[in-house]
């Protein structure tokens, strides 16, 4: 037995005296530990790629969120809290850095699943490609409540004034300057493009 293992055992038998909660405790501390760890491997990637390294071949789980996580448009806790779920990690990617804290600390999100019932508040290790579909808005980066969750589609973009939506495909780079110079000025990439087609005139 190596060094290693008998490091293990020892500390196996160490949690098997703990109580639960201190247990519950020490894997919230650990996890904690963990996302500060996707938060240092997020910023050396970064450095990396600022000198030039191509690191295509290492964009592979983990790694493939460490630029968002670079650029704050992703926290490192969701990555630690939903990795091995996709559909739930690019749910959460798609909002605002505050409204992503907000869901992580709640758990779940709230979803109508059927017109006349009460939201379900559901895990989000639980959520399915409909519930984030009602549930979240990739345009404002916020979750919508249940209230506007029981409005048709139509009604809630004429409510807001917008009736169309046009997508423009981006590259990488591209998509993580926009989402960048979003953050930095406060806005969601949609306000962004807005008033920068307002400055150039397009929307004079």
């Amino acid at each position: 037995m190596t060094t290693t293992d008998l490091t293990r055992a020892d500390e196996a038998r160490g949690l098997a005296e703990l109580e639960t909660e201190d247990l519950k405790h020490l894997l919230e501390q650990q996890m904690q530990v963990t996302a500060d760890h996707v938060a240092r491997l997020a910023a050396i990637w970064v450095e990396l790629e600022r000198r030039g390294e191509d690191m295509s071949r290492m964009r592979t789980g983990l790694a493939q969120y460490l630029p968002a996580v670079a650029a704050r448009r992703l926290l490192p806790e969701a990555v630690v809290r939903l990795a091995g779920n996709r559909l739930a990690l690019r749910a959460i990617a798609s909002l605002e850095p505050d409204e992503q804290r907000r869901v992580l600390d709640a758990g779940s999100l709230l979803v109508v699943r059927a017109t006349d019932t009460p939201a379900d508040a559901v895990p989000l290790t639980l959520l399915t490609q409909a519930d984030v579909r009602r549930a979240i808005n990739p345009i404002t980066g916020r979750s919508i409540p249940p209230e506007a969750q029981r409005q048709p589609a139509r009604r809630i973009r004429q409510s807001t004034g917008f009736t169309h939506r046009v997508i423009v495909p981006l590259t990488e780079a591209e998509h993580r300057k926009l989402q960048d110079s979003a953050h930095r000025s406060q806005r969601s990439s949609a306000e962004l493009i807005r008033q920068i087609l307002k400055t150039d005139g397009t929307f004079s």
